[in-house]
């Protein structure tokens, strides 16, 4: 019988430390899996695992040769001595036959040593490991883990590649159906298990009772013909009270287009008052619909009002509904993409069925689904932008409903012509000096459309101002500014500006590149704008890009280059100067592939709803500034003066995920910083990368409210192959 001994815990939150002494666990087939048995080491029953005096898991036996401890907050990769043996040898044998590594590889010998130490704490310590170890040897490893070498385990197999497992730390779940839990394929559906915990979906009628069939990916699902599964009621009472309800459903039609409506699922409550909700195909225009009655005020949302969200039959999709029973709003996505926005109406149409619930149909089989339904998940809360998207990512990596592919880890940061390169843009610049137009004056923008291309302004001022007029559809592109003020210039929060596009600029200048509020649809790409730097600086607040604290929607910079942004106030404790810096009103703001360097205080200063993809900051007083709500991936921070991720603003910090993070020098400058008093949040840092030797500096000043949480994504059950840590 494998045995697993004991070994340090994981340290996952920066508020707790190691895990708790005296919590008490259970040992899973994987994140979310089975139960297994488990026996201390005289072979007797075990009903849970328990933390020691030392902050490490007891001793225990058990049926399976690896697994993951499930703490409730933490889960910790374990694998037992007898699979630890086994991938020694196979280490070996592969580092044996590897005769081409150079000096630099770990030896079998010191592999295996190292084995034996940190083998229950896979999560913490495999890149450490096997970072630098050859191909075959990470190869051999990642299959014995996965199951199919060594060890007297049941794991492994072919299931599903899970490159983003669960987000067990998003509050909220009541319901969670899982195709992998049912049957063999073929044999029909009773009952299906709710990962969550509630009572299993059921039918009790065998004339009714769907089929297991083959799911996406290798898992299995739900097959229904005019069958169905009773919701149970703790789910329905879980939801009926809340606050909204936020749900997700992978399916497959085998039928669309026929206007015949198929309820993917619905729940009506407890009771005649109760807010309802259910998700269904085909509508008169045959689209994905999120419909929320109730009964007592009989007011309705039904989304998308086109057909813009049909699927393809016979084609797995992932259908997102988002209700806030608070705000009246409503929106439904298919395969992560916004199909529309609502808000309630009153209507006429009221639900007659019986107050239950049901999957594959509304209760009593009506308007039946025709096709497969793999995984149910439901919320009763209305998630957050940056939670929806982590529970799309784990469906789509899951059931293989798009592509995979993570977006490259940035260039080596230590190379020191990445941050001072310009950018690369595609295509060619039409940019001509011989023709260019020379730009001597400011153009005040009414309500026509504007055009600017190919010019070279050589003016002090600004090149282009918008004030208090509805202005529209601008664009400026393939030019260069010498000691200009602004490129652009939205001066009154009276005016408003729908569409601007700045493509293939470069400007040096005094006060920034661009400044806007009250706009929206905007894109810039390919640009590079630069300061007067610490020495040369005329002005009190300058900045690359920015927004004032007016509305701002749509906002895309893309391969930008920002850099040299100081004040003019050089005796002051605290110098102004960003890159990149948005307020509280920006909404669905991208930053992509973009740099600031160099300036006095951050390279990117962040408020609102913000993602940033891909970008590089250095050599700033801060280089991320965050201050709202955030989804950061790929971001690569080098040498701060002060810290490489600071995050701060009160109760306007919301929170969200850091993935992939690369912090190189800083000395010993915190990785992430927290200002006092801001929260109550959440940040997960996922994935980070450091320099040899250094582990994750957090500084949180006092009064803070903000829990930091450290996770390590998995492969099927194998620690994911992470970047190569920065010499």
């Amino acid at each position: 019988m494998p045995t697993f001994t004991f070994q340090p815990g994981v340290v996952l939150t920066e508020a707790t430390g190691s895990l708790a002494i005296g919590a008490t666990g259970v040992l899973r087939t994987s994140d979310n899996g089975f139960v297994s048995p488990v026996y201390d080491m005289n072979g007797s029953s075990l009903s849970n695992i328990t933390v020691g005096p030392k902050g490490a898991h007891q001793a225990f036996k058990a049926d399976i040769a690896h697994g993951v401890l499930d703490f409730g907050s933490v889960l910790l990769p374990v694998i037992s001595q007898e699979a630890a043996s086994a991938a020694l040898e196979t280490l070996a044998a592969a580092s044996a036959a590897s005769a081409s590594a150079s000096a630099a590889e770990v030896s079998a010998a010191a592999a295996a040593e190292s084995v034996r130490g940190t083998y229950a704490n896979l999560d913490a310590d495999t890149a450490a490991l096997i970072g630098t170890d050859t191909t075959a040897t990470r190869a051999a490893l990642q299959t014995l883990i996965a199951g199919s070498g060594g060890g007297t385990g049941t794991g492994g197999g072919t299931g599903p590649v899970v490159t983003d497992p669960f987000p067990t730390d998003i509050t909220g779940l009541v319901a969670r159906y899982q195709g992998d839990q049912l049957g063999d394929i073929g044999t029909t559906i009773e009952d299906w298990p709710d990962a969550a915990g509630a009572t299993e979906a059921s039918q009790t009628d065998a004339a009714k009772r769907p089929v297991v069939a083959a799911g996406p990916n290798g898992t299995k699902a739900a097959a229904f013909t005019g069958d169905y599964l009773s919701m149970p009621l703790e789910v329905r009472q879980a939801t009926a009270g809340a606050t909204g309800v936020t749900a997700f459903v992978v399916a497959m039609a085998t039928s669309v287009g026929t206007g015949t409506k198929q309820q993917l699922f619905l729940s009506s409550g407890v009771d005649a008052g109760a807010t309802r909700f259910g998700m269904n195909l085909g509508n008169s225009n045959n689209s994905l619909a999120m419909a929320v009655r109730r009964l007592d005020t009989d007011s309705v949302a039904v989304l998308p009002s086109d057909s813009s969200g049909t699927p393809t039959a016979n084609q797995w999709f992932a259908a997102t509904g988002w209700i806030s029973y608070t705000t009246g709003t409503a929106t439904t996505q298919l395969n992560g993409v916004t199909l529309g926005n609502g808000t309630w109406t009153t209507g006429t149409i009221s639900m007659t069925d019986s107050v239950a619930g049901a999957i594959g149909a509304k209760p009593g089989g009506a308007e039946p689904w025709v096709g497969s339904i793999a995984e149910v998940i439901v919320f009763n809360r209305p998630l957050t932008t940056t939670e929806q998207a982590r529970v799309y990512a784990y469906l789509r990596d899951k059931y293989a409903l798009g592509s995979t592919e993570e977006p490259a880890i940035p260039a080596d940061p230590t190379d020191p012509a990445t941050p001072t390169d310009p950018p690369n843009p595609p295509g060619d610049s039409t940019y001509d000096p011989d023709t260019a137009v020379q730009v001597t004056s400011t153009k005040e923008i009414g309500t026509s459309a504007y055009t600017r291309t190919n010019f070279h302004a050589t003016l002090s001022g600004t090149m282009i101002k918008v004030g208090a007029v509805a202005a529209h559809d601008i664009v400026i592109t393939d030019g260069v500014a010498d000691n200009i003020y602004r490129i652009v210039d939205q001066t009154s929060n009276d005016g408003s500006l729908d569409g601007l596009t700045i493509q293939r600029v470069t400007a040096k200048g005094r006060r920034g590149f661009a400044k806007i509020r009250s706009a929206r649809n905007v894109l810039i790409e390919d640009c590079v704008g630069i300061g007067q730097g610490d020495i040369g600086t005329t002005e009190s607040f300058p900045t690359g890009f920015q927004t004032e604290n007016a509305a701002v929607d749509n906002l895309i910079i893309r391969r930008t280059r920002f850099e040299q942004w100081w004040s003019s106030d050089r005796t002051a404790s605290y110098r102004n100067g960003d890159a990149f810096a948005t307020e509280e009103a920006v909404t669905n703001c991208l930053f992509e592939d973009c740099v600031g360097s160099h300036n006095a205080d951050g390279g990117f200063d962040l408020k609102g709803d913000v993602r940033v993809v891909r970008c590089l900051a250095e050599d700033n007083h801060r280089n991320l500034r965050l201050w709202g709500k955030f989804a950061v991936t790929d971001f690569t921070s080098i040498n701060p003066r002060n810290a490489h991720i600071w995050l701060g603003g009160g109760t306007r910090l919301q929170g969200g995920t850091i993935t992939r993070p690369t912090f190189v020098g800083g000395s010993s400058k915190p990785h992430i910083k927290i200002d006092s008093s801001s929260g109550p949040a959440t940040v997960t840092i996922i994935d980070p990368v450091f320099p040899s030797g250094e582990s994750l500096r957090v500084e949180k000043e006092g009064g803070s409210q903000v829990t930091v949480v450290v996770q390590y994504t998995k492969d099927g059950g194998v620690v994911a192959t992470r970047p190569i840590n920065v010499a």
